[in-house]
């Protein structure tokens, strides 16, 4: 038995409205948090110690 494809009226991928909104608002926070990520050589320049020696456990 052979399935046409155009016997099928429905799309092959539908938009969920939901995931279209909730990637609209992950691509807003990521644009904003750029603003507030340092690099490592900021970091350094502030005197900021990522690298983990010498912490407590």
């Amino acid at each position: 038995m052979e399935v046409s494809l155009d016997n099928n009226d429905r799309p092959a991928q539908q938009v969920n409205p939901l995931m279209v909104f909730a990637q609209t608002i992950q691509k807003a926070f990521t644009w904003v948090n750029w603003f507030f990520t340092l690099s490592k050589i900021d970091r350094f320049n502030a005197g900021i110690d990522t690298s983990g020696e010498g912490r407590d456990e």
